[in-house]
């Protein structure tokens, strides 16, 4: 169970094929709805690192495992869409009829799939520092983990897999060291925020509950997110704000732009000085957008 902030619930969702989906629940069980939608990796237990500010904004915030991560079963073909029906199963359960999203890094993708999956439900979509579809990614704009990862995806899954399985095996020992190595050409900013002992207390909390039973959600994310996404970015027609960190080179600032372009964006906000995880400075006003 988390130890730096309150969970409200930590459950289970049966779904209709058979799998088991993991949830947890944050805040004001009386406040605004959010589905808060996970990085890769991640789990369920990504949250801010402030304790109480879900609470202080009235918000009730919903996150839970994509597949093969934490308590959720794996599901070797999953797709975005997949993980959108998951997520409106999960929904359907907690018994809302309409929310807001809010996906960050890989989940970013997954959010837009939501979105697409049920327009009529979703009040606002936000996606902070998320996933560009690979064809608008530049290598050079990359950092080396994710630029090598990129090329070993483009000869296959099983290279891939191959190229990540040391990386896991390290991040299952020691996720802080594993996650400080992957950033070593990162931002001064984002290794700097890594340092945080409130930021690395949750960051260490969700990744060992991810890979709790092993590296498949990460290695079955990973390489969904370099295919074909399956929708086109002008198909989804829910309201999406976008944030995303100036200095990012995990998620880069050109891909952004244009996805947030081809999205028609109602704002795409560029935040200053900041890399990947400006979530962490910039969520108490993201939410104060999505939840108004």
């Amino acid at each position: 169970m988390p130890g730096t902030s309150q969970v409200l619930r930590d459950g289970r969702v049966p779904l209709r094929d058979g799998r088991t989906l993991a949830y947890a629940t944050w805040g004001d069980p009386r406040g605004r709805p959010l589905l808060r939608i996970h990085g890769t990796p991640g789990s369920r237990f990504g949250r801010h690192p402030d304790a109480g500010l879900y609470t202080r904004i009235a918000a009730h915030v919903v996150t839970f495992d994509r597949p093969g991560y934490g308590e959720s079963s794996a599901h070797r073909a999953r797709t975005l869409q997949s993980v959108a029906d998951d997520a409106l199963e999960l929904v359907n359960a907690l018994g809302w009829d309409r929310f807001s999203v809010l996906g960050g890094s890989g989940g970013g993708p997954h959010a837009l799939a939501l979105g697409l999956r049920a327009p009529e439900r979703i009040l606002r979509l936000g996606i902070v520092g998320g996933a560009a579809p690979d064809e608008l990614v530049g290598d050079t704009d990359l950092t080396e983990l994710n630029r090598e990862g990129r090329r070993r995806a483009r000869q296959g899954r099983a290279s891939l897999e191959a190229f990540m399985a040391g990386p896991a095996k390290q991040m299952m020992a020691d996720p802080a060291g594993m996650m400080a190595a992957a950033m070593k050409d990162a931002p001064d900013i984002d290794r700097r925020m890594l340092q945080r002992p409130e930021v690395q207390a949750v960051l260490v909390e969700q990744l060992r509950e991810g890979f709790r039973h092993g590296p498949a959600g990460w290695f079955d994310d990973a390489w969904v997110l370099t295919r074909e996404w399956g929708f086109d970015l002008e198909a989804v027609r829910v309201p999406v704000w976008v944030w995303h960190g100036e200095l990012d080179r995990t998620s880069p600032l050109t891909a952004a732009r244009q996805m947030a372009a081809q999205l028609r964006a109602q704002s795409f906000k560029v935040v200053p000085g900041q890399g990947h995880l400006c979530a962490i400075t910039e969520e108490e006003d993201i939410l104060g957008t999505l939840l108004t």
